[in-house]
């Protein structure tokens, strides 16, 4: 009953392997570049391949200087 009424959809949490955050020295907000990637690869994945529409994909960083 609650997913219905919320229409809520699925989602996922990645973590990407040896993988650090570094700090920007301009901004000193963390990025992480292997993360950046994963995100970039997978929703190509979703777009191209599953023909999942990129405005029904969201993500969620936790650095500023990553969005």
């Amino acid at each position: 009953m609650f997913r219905a009424t919320f229409r809520l959809k699925p989602y996922a949490f990645i973590n990407v392997q040896d993988s650090r955050a570094q700090r920007h020295e301009a901004t000193q907000s963390y990025f992480n570049n292997p993360e950046a990637d994963c995100i970039d690869r997978l929703i190509r994945f979703l777009n191209l391949d599953a023909e999942v529409p990129v405005s029904s994909i969201g993500i969620i960083v936790p650095y500023k200087q990553q969005i």
